[in-house]
């Protein structure tokens, strides 16, 4: 649709505001708009575990998504990292609620000293 031109794309930079119709732009011209799509750009967790918790700990823990050629599961997703206290929950909003409880299980396990080890 994008290339059919149906649909618009426009830089967030030449947004000056959001309107109950659409948006302004900073040149002053008004875009009527049924739906504005934000599109805010994605660094993964492994980016973001490196940058908020430094080299070290994203060391330990790997590589974060992508299936795992060994285990055939999820890397990192869920389930213990290497960093101990350090879990990651991502995806969609029904990834998140059905996987939050079994993240959850597993920390309520280890809080009540039982010694969980990967794979489970």
């Amino acid at each position: 649709m994008i290339a059919a031109r149906k649909i618009g794309l426009m830089q967030f930079d030449d947004i000056k505001t959001f309107t109950e119709n659409g948006l302004i732009k900073k040149n002053g011209e008004s875009q009527a708009a049924d739906l504005v799509v934000l599109a805010t750009g994605y660094k993964g967790q492994d980016y973001l575990t490196k940058e908020l918790f430094g080299a070290e700990v994203a060391k330990r823990v790997g590589k974060v998504w992508g299936v795992n050629a060994e285990t055939q599961e999820l890397n990192n997703m869920w389930t213990l990292t290497g960093q101990p206290g350090l879990w990651y929950t991502a995806g969609s909003l029904s990834q998140c609620r059905i996987y939050s409880k079994y993240l959850a299980m597993q920390i309520k396990a280890i809080q009540m000293g039982h010694q969980l080890t990967y794979p489970l």
